[in-house]
């Protein structure tokens, strides 16, 4: 088999039509199995030789040819014979796996669990506490002694006592449980009053420092985080209080209108051009295209309205012409207002201070585009509303928002003339409010909605 064990292996000679056989040339063999090989190839050559001889017989000594059977039966007894030992074999193979296993079995399932006798682990148990216990008390012996100044003879003394454990506290000894004293053993003498009460101070004294230190440790963490949430706190309300401030620079530096009209620098000015309905503010030096709200009251609530969706016509007694007008056109926008607050245009305004007199400005209105050009900036309180009223011959365009960019403090102005279509044929504005008194001194002008800290005040106080 697999394992170098004996396989039977059994030939059997069939009739070739030529002869029978002698019984002898048919006969069983049992072969080691690494031997198939070499015992099937000498019983072919032997079954040939058979062949032969038989054929030979037939033909006689003369070489004559006679007449073969027309075929060969095997006899019954060999049959009989092949199957009973097919059955032995297969009975012994049988059995002999059987037993096998039932040893394998026997093997896997014995237990597994080691008896120890009782008697003995007691003995193995109390060695081994005796050693830790003697090994203990010899390190802190001699720990005690190095802090008491105590020699090492008492520590090497309770090593090897081994049985006898002395209570510092009562100087009274003990004998370990389990195990008797040793024979000759020297029981520890019990330390003095004074000592004990030195070791007793000690231990106190190192327990109060521990407190200490824990309780200082809890001290610093927790001003630790106390820092950090104040810290944390202080970043939180001035990004509230600031947000604008910090927004409103970054966008003075990039296209507050996202980059949509990259080519408006291709308007050509002397042109009249007819465009939608819609009313529209194109700047292009600083990139802005946004729609103008009109109709809007000049109050500063109205006008924050307005503003979250454009710019808006800021008009006042003196100051209330639209495009293409004799007059002053005012619009107001935001050049940085809070991020938290709604509306896509809070930053529209944050380049409006980078115009010079000489740019152009286009405002499309009521499906016309008018041409402007910058003619002057000025910087002024948000009261000083009277800057722009002023007796014109012409169309004039003023653009207004809060600088410096991130607060209201000031208000920049940007002036703008008319040139195209031609000033000259400019009609003449209806009056807003009372003209004739001047009462746009007593109008401020818009600002940016209030900051975190005045909204704050304003709730505590009544006024939001």
């Amino acid at each position: 088999m697999a394992n170098g064990t004996e396989d039977r292996v059994e030939y059997k000679f069939s009739g070739t039509g030529r002869g029978s056989p002698s019984e002898d040339a048919v006969s069983w063999r049992q072969l080691d199995r690494f031997d198939v090989a070499a015992a099937e190839r000498a019983r072919a050559q032997e079954i040939e030789d058979a062949s032969r001889r038989i054929e030979a017989a037939f033909r006689g000594k003369i070489g004559d040819p006679v007449a073969k059977p027309a075929s060969f039966t095997v006899p019954e007894s060999w049959r009989l014979r092949a199957q009973e030992e097919q059955r032995k074999r297969l009975a012994a193979e049988k059995e002999e796996a059987a037993k096998v296993a039932a040893d394998t079995r026997a093997i896997v399932e014995r237990p597994k669990v080691l008896q120890i006798d009782a008697e003995q682990w007691k003995k193995y148990h109390t060695a081994w506490t005796g050693y830790y216990n003697n090994y203990y008390k010899e390190y802190y012996a001699k720990q005690r002694g190095a802090q008491e100044g105590v020699g090492t003879d008492v520590a090497h003394e309770g090593a090897e006592t081994g049985a006898t454990r002395v209570d510092r506290r009562t100087g009274s000894g003990a004998v370990m449980a389990g195990r008797a004293p040793d024979s000759g053993a020297t029981e520890l003498k019990p330390l003095p009053a004074s000592r004990r009460t030195r070791f007793a101070d000690r231990v106190k004294h190192r327990l109060q420092s521990g407190t200490k230190k824990a309780a200082e440790k809890v001290k610093r963490s927790r001003l630790f985080w106390s820092i950090v949430i104040g810290s944390a706190t202080v970043v939180i309300a001035l990004f509230l209080q600031y947000n604008r401030l910090f927004v409103g620079t970054v966008k003075a530096y990039i296209s507050p209108n996202g980059g949509e009209t990259a080519s408006m620098t291709e308007i050509d000015p002397t042109l009249t051009t007819a465009v939608d309905g819609r009313a529209l503010l194109i700047i292009p030096k600083i990139n802005v295209e946004v729609p103008i709200v009109l109709n809007v009251a000049s109050d500063n609530p109205s006008q924050q309205e307005g503003m979250k969706y454009g710019v808006t016509h800021f008009a006042i007694p003196g100051a209330s012409a639209l495009p293409g007008q004799i007059g002053n056109f005012v619009l107001s926008g935001h050049s940085s207002n809070d991020v938290f607050d709604r509306g896509e245009y809070k930053f529209i305004f944050a380049q409006l201070e980078r115009l010079a007199p000489g740019d152009t400005i286009y405002v499309n209105y009521a499906g016309v585009r008018y041409t402007y050009v910058v003619s002057r900036l000025e910087t002024v309180n948000p009261e000083d509303s009277g800057k722009l009223v002023y007796v014109a011959d012409r169309p004039f365009l003023t653009l207004v928002t809060c600088t410096p960019v991130g607060t209201a403090q000031y208000r920049l102005l940007v002036t703008a003339e008319q040139i195209n279509p031609n000033p000259a044929g400019a009609g003449v504005a209806e009056p807003v409010g009372d003209d004739s008194e001047g009462s746009a001194d007593d109008a401020a002008m818009p600002s940016n909605s209030p900051t975190f800290f005045e909204r704050v005040i304003n709730f505590f106080t009544g006024r939001g």
